[in-house]
């Protein structure tokens, strides 16, 4: 049995001479601007994780110092070594780690007993943990004379880049927790 044919075939569309390497030319214009907007993207999202990153460490660092001994002569470094290596993408040492990190133990009403800074080696940024309550990281207001506060600060040096253009900047976060010992 044989096909039954149809009066109408179907139209090959062929591009008009000249027009052959037009799609090719407007990829060209368009690429450079698609690779700018995606490594925009891509470095802002990776500038984005490392500030959860740094939050997350100090928040581990603080809890890890509240619970910790604040007699042991190693507890701010040991505060400080556990916020580093915390952070999935930066190095546990001061030497190969660009988070600069600092921990306090706060006594009220305005005391500190206890403090240290370490400085990222890798272009870390200079910190200090302030001396106020006024300033971050912040201390509970109800905070009882006597009673003590693990703070800890630590930062990190971003950067976006556009292509043509980048920004940087600083990522700064603290966290405050209490500590669960008597202070000294």
């Amino acid at each position: 049995m044989s096909r039954p044919t149809s009066a109408v075939r179907p139209s090959r569309l062929v591009p008009a001479r000249g027009e052959h390497g037009a799609a090719a030319v407007e990829f060209a214009l368009v690429l450079p601007i698609l690779v700018i907007v995606v490594l925009g993207i891509v470095t802002g999202g990776l500038s984005y994780s490392n500030a959860i990153g740094v939050q997350n460490a100090v928040r581990e660092g603080a809890r890890f110092g509240a619970t910790g001994d604040v007699s042991s002569l190693s507890w701010t470094s040991d505060v400080i070594a556990r916020v580093r290596s915390t952070q999935f993408d930066d190095g546990t040492t001061a030497a190969d780690s660009s988070t600069s990190v600092c921990v306090q133990l706060f006594k009220a009403p305005n005391t500190v007993s206890k403090w240290e800074c370490s400085i990222g080696q890798d272009d870390g940024p200079v910190i200090t943990v302030p001396a106020t309550t006024a300033d971050q990281p912040a201390v509970p207001a109800n905070l009882s004379t006597g009673a003590c506060v693990v703070r800890v600060l630590a930062a990190r040096k971003f950067k976006i880049n556009g292509g043509l253009t980048s920004w940087s900047g600083t990522i700064v976060r603290g966290s405050t927790a209490m500590y669960e010992r008597t202070c000294t």
